[in-house]
């Protein structure tokens, strides 16, 4: 395992070298059409916890409290204070654009940081974004591993912490292509065939893409959004279909299709001092963003069910040319099933009926480059009893204080 880390990370370096030397290359032959952005930032994190959490990469990106589980003492084994450091944040980003006319534009966008994909491969290069935008007049296409549509990255919340507001929206990045319209009708509409990499839908045989790519039908969302002066308004709308296989020593091989969808609308408001952004999402079987939810097994037969979960957060900003303040508030709901299942579920939070954040920062400008944070994030979570329908009944309240101080220099 360790082998193959280091031998995909000097792959990755030689790619990136060879990229770069293309395409500087390519700046030298013709100086005036090509511009080469090579940027990023180092960052350093202090982060307490006072209880254990659900979370990933070694605790640096959390979603919500561990539930309690007692001893024979009656004490929970999930409480106590936590403490580590972490500088895997750190991001290289190297853009580049050609104008090809005067009505045409390539873009090349490459994003990385050190979190790995998995805990395994945690303080390893990740790719984060990579792709080719190409516009022309009023349309683009975007091919290659950027936002999935559901994050409306046009109205993404400010703020410190890596869960980027995981389990009250979609953070996650996915390999897609993306045709887009500007100005339609005084509308802008882009329409998305995206697949999974690194968040996975969840089934019988765990996370995994298999349930994506059995089914031969990718992730289709369509979006539709308006700006005007200082305001920017949008809704989303996703389908996702996947398909679960079985050998049964009786039946022979089963297979079943499950269907899900998701809504979102979503706006922001902003003017030189100021900065306010909303998103309210009803989705099913949300897993693979982070999200509550999933799927289970029907009351009969070898069929699914998705789960549907409601959430909504809102993100506030205030800015001055030293110092940034800065609250995001989220809350989520599992709504259950919409018929009984077998109690078997394949789901983020299945005993949980919702989580809420509360989530104040604040950063320091010491200089156009060297940026201090510090950000605060209560969450809690209600933890029950699921029914048949997978409905959350005698919940009880499990917060916990996470504490987060960064220092952050630009390059």
């Amino acid at each position: 395992m360790k082998t193959s880390a280091k031998l995909a990370k000097t792959l990755t370096v030689i790619f990136l070298f060879l990229m770069l030397s293309n395409l500087y290359s390519t700046e030298n032959k013709d100086s005036t059409s090509f511009k080469i952005t090579f940027k990023g930032f180092v960052r350093s994190d202090v982060i307490f916890d006072s209880r254990q959490s659900v979370s990933a990469r070694e605790g640096y990106v959390l979603l919500f409290p561990q539930k309690p589980i007692y001893d024979i003492n009656g004490k929970d084994i999930n409480e106590g204070v936590h403490l580590n450091q972490y500088a895997a944040g750190s991001r290289l980003i190297v853009a580049a654009d050609q104008h090809v006319s005067s009505n045409f534009k390539i873009k090349i966008y490459l994003e990385s940081d050190f979190t790995g994909s998995s805990n395994s491969t945690y303080n390893n290069l990740r790719l984060r974004h990579a792709y080719v935008r190409i516009d022309k007049n009023k349309c683009f296409l975007l091919a290659g591993q950027f936002w999935h549509p559901l994050v409306a990255e046009d109205i993404f919340p400010d703020m410190l912490s890596l869960n980027l507001g995981n389990p009250f929206k979609s953070a996650i990045r996915v390999p897609q292509m993306r045709f887009g319209v500007a100005n339609y009708r005084n509308f802008d509409l882009y329409f998305t065939a995206s697949t999974q990499i690194d968040n996975p839908s969840i089934g019988p045989d765990g996370s995994t893409t298999k349930y994506m790519r059995d089914a031969a039908v990718p992730n289709l969302t369509a979006n539709i959004q308006k700006s005007h002066q200082n305001f920017k308004i949008g809704a989303v709308v996703d389908f996702k279909t996947l398909l679960f296989s079985n050998v049964d020593s009786v039946l022979g091989m089963q297979k079943t299709n499950l269907n899900s969808m998701a809504y979102s609308i979503y706006g922001k408001y902003e003017n030189p001092k100021f900065l306010f952004k909303t998103q309210f999402i009803y989705g099913e079987n949300m897993f693979d963003h982070v999200m509550l939810g999933g799927l289970a097994q029907a009351e009969q037969g070898y069929r699914f069910q998705s789960s549907q979960t409601a959430s909504g957060w809102i993100n506030v900003f205030w800015k001055t040319p030293k110092m940034n303040l800065g609250f995001f508030a989220g809350y989520t709901e599992n709504m259950g099933y919409k018929a009984a299942t077998n109690g078997s579920f394949f789901a983020r939070g299945s005993d949980i009926h919702s989580v809420y954040r509360i989530a104040p920062h604040f950063m320091y400008k010491a200089s156009s480059r060297l940026l201090f944070y510090s950000e605060t994030e209560l969450t809690t979570a209600n933890y029950g009893i699921p029914d048949a329908q997978g409905k959350i009944s005698s919940f009880k309240a499990v917060s916990n204080l996470r504490e987060n101080i960064s220092v952050v220099f630009l390059f």
